[in-house]
């Protein structure tokens, strides 16, 4: 009790006779200032009525659906929670009032229910990006069929060229959703950042008023990342930049090549990094608030959410590298992005370079729970020049497997899709397609592409993974791969 406020009042004039110490803190008012007010005098003005009832009453029948405050003497709004008790005090009755300062329960209560809704928005946004996916990949491979088919149709084949640009954004939103829903490891390969930058800047700022100005060294080291996830943290970043011009202004983004030495202040282990700045004119960031804006939900923005920042954070933090942010009051904002390089990119195979040099022979399974992916995948892998056969879960699939196997002609490679539907998955299939035989060669496949079996598919019992949506020669690469036991 010693920790709340504490009011005494005449029960019948509803004047006050005592405070505590806690009392005097909650109204911003002295207690020689308080003693000899009104009880109504603690509460919002402007909902009078509400709170005349309730003195009226000495706080005995408390609303349970209405939320009660106390008004400081700045003006601030405090929630409050009431009790009160009616004591004796000679032929006098006193109100003895206990106000308890709810603020910080009810911020923890908020932020609660944005988790809950953050996790109801993460699992739908899961599914409808699975569900997306599953869509891209037979929209993506029908059109390279499709351009194999109009190879000498210079208009038909712009024209499918086109389409398959749209399904490749299509594929990075999808991609941002799951990253954003899942989270996960990154699914990381050596790739160079100029064009990533560029377009990632350039499509959260299209149609606004903020405009680019590009500084971006044409000898960009690459870098050994998931691109997508890399695309989340220059899109959230320019996203805050965007916020802080209110729409109107220049966004300077700079990339360039750095070597982090000894004694360097960058918390950073010392070696090659590409550093990439994003700055903006805008009103800059207090000091008081600089320390907590990488903190989840925490945002100065009405319609925030508090994630953007803290998501990229995470996202850079799991590539090994780091956020710095400088900031001044009246100056702008820099944000400069930290991510190690890695000495080159793999040298192009040319045995590898197109469909044509794809072609293949043997028997594929290929088990999914769409009956869609199922036909394309098998049209895909039928123009490679394989024999296709289809399972809907993994019980069948294991089974047509084990047949196969005591059978004259075995599956040379099995295709798993991992998440099914009110069946057994992929990971499950694939463990049992091991106990029976150990040498099965075995690629996963899923439109979840945070999960960590499709960042590390070895660790899981799988030689090789293809991400939904897949294009034709990425099926082609990951199937020609594991035969030739180069996954």
């Amino acid at each position: 009790m010693a920790g709340d406020a504490i009011f005494v009042a005449d029960a019948d004039s509803g004047l006050i006779t005592d405070v505590n110490r806690k009392a005097t803190e909650l109204v911003g008012r002295r207690a020689p200032e308080t003693v000899g007010r009104h009880l109504l005098s603690l509460h919002p003005v402007d909902e009078g009525g509400l709170y005349a009832e309730l003195v009226k009453n000495n706080y005995s029948a408390l609303p349970s659906d209405t939320p009660l405050y106390v008004q400081h003497s700045s003006g601030r709004r405090i929630p409050v929670e009431i009790s009160s008790a009616i004591l004796a005090h000679g032929d006098r009755r006193l109100l003895l009032a206990i106000f308890r300062d709810i603020t910080r329960r009810m911020k923890i209560e908020e932020e609660l229910r944005k988790a809950e809704r953050l996790r109801t928005a993460s699992l739908l946004a899961g599914g409808i990006a699975h569900d997306f996916n599953n869509l891209l990949t037979a929209i993506q491979a029908n059109v390279s069929m499709a351009q194999q088919e109009a190879a000498d149709s210079g208009t038909i084949g712009k024209r499918l060229q086109g389409i398959e640009e749209a399904v490749d954004r299509a594929r990075g939103m999808t991609r941002q959703l799951l990253s954003f829903a899942k989270g996960g490891r990154p699914v990381s390969k050596p790739v160079r950042l100029g064009a990533i930058i560029r377009d990632s800047a350039a499509f959260v700022l299209q149609g606004s008023g903020v405009k680019c100005d590009w500084e971006i060294a044409a000898d960009l080291w690459p870098v050994n990342g998931d691109a997508d996830q890399i695309s989340q943290v220059i899109s959230n970043i320019v996203i805050n930049a965007s916020q802080a011009l209110q729409g109107s202004g220049v966004c300077r983004i700079r990339g360039e090549n750095v070597t982090v030495g000894e004694g360097d202040r960058l918390d950073l282990p010392p070696g090659r990094y590409i550093r990439i700045d994003i700055r903006d004119e805008g009103p800059g960031i207090s000091e008081d608030k600089l320390d907590r804006i990488f903190e989840p939900f925490y945002t100065t923005k009405p319609q925030g959410t508090g994630l953007g920042l803290s998501s990229a954070q995470a996202i850079v933090r799991q590539h090994e590298g780091r956020i710095r942010v400088e900031s001044r009051a009246g100056e702008g904002t820099t944000f400069s992005v930290f991510l190690p390089a890695v000495p080159g990119l793999p040298a192009e195979n040319g045995a590898e370079g197109g469909e044509g040099d794809l072609k293949g022979a043997g028997r594929i399974l290929v088990m999914d729970d769409e009956a869609m992916i199922r036909d394309t995948a098998a049209n895909l892998l039928d123009f490679f020049g394989y024999e296709v056969d289809t399972a809907a879960d993994g019980e069948t699939a294991v089974r047509m497997y084990k047949e196969a196997l005591a059978g004259a002609r075995p599956y040379a490679a099995v295709i798993l899709d991992l998440t099914v539907s009110g069946g057994m998955g992929g990971k499950e299939a694939a463990r049992l397609l091991r106990e029976i035989d150990p040498g099965a060669r075995i690629i996963v496949s899923s439109g979840y592409h945070t999960d960590p079996v499709m960042a590390s598919p070895r660790e899981y019992g799988f030689d090789g993974a293809v991400a939904k949506p897949y294009r034709m020669d990425e099926l082609g690469k990951a199937v020609r791969a594991v035969l030739s036991g180069r996954a």
